[in-house]
């Protein structure tokens, strides 16, 4: 475990590809929790120099975010997108599901966004049979 506080658990997430990094979001993310996950990040991407990571974003427990931390999760992202594979979001709110899509945008690695866990996963199950 990575970090894990009342507004987001970060941990090592077991994936086919490989390296996998899951942020389960709750509550609202603020300015404070944005510093510390990307502490907590940045030092997990640290242990794995040069590896590049699928980044695992369950948002369906977010209620909402300050801009102010959308901004600073941007800037690390720019920073370490060298080791960022793709990213997936999930999330049962369009907003949040629309300020994903926007963050992505910016990026050129692989995304994908879903509106649930269990679309999600009926979509990995029909890529592996």
């Amino acid at each position: 475990m990575l970090i894990d506080n009342k507004n987001i658990k970060v941990y090592y997430h077991a994936m086919p590809e490989g390296n996998a990094l899951k942020f389960d979001f709750k509550g609202k993310f603020d300015l404070t929790t944005c510093q510390d996950t990307v502490s907590a990040w940045n030092s997990a991407f640290e242990s794995f120099k040069g590896k590049k990571f699928t980044l695992i974003w369950d948002c369906s427990q977010m209620s909402g975010f300050d801009v102010e931390a959308q901004r600073e999760w941007v800037k690390h992202m720019n920073r370490l997108a060298g080791q960022i594979e793709k990213v997936i979001v999930i999330a049962d709110n369009i907003v949040i599901r629309g300020a994903a899509r926007l963050i992505l945008k910016l990026f050129s690695f692989e995304s994908e966004v879903y509106n649930s866990i269990t679309t999600m996963r009926s979509k990995m199950a029909t890529l592996t049979t």
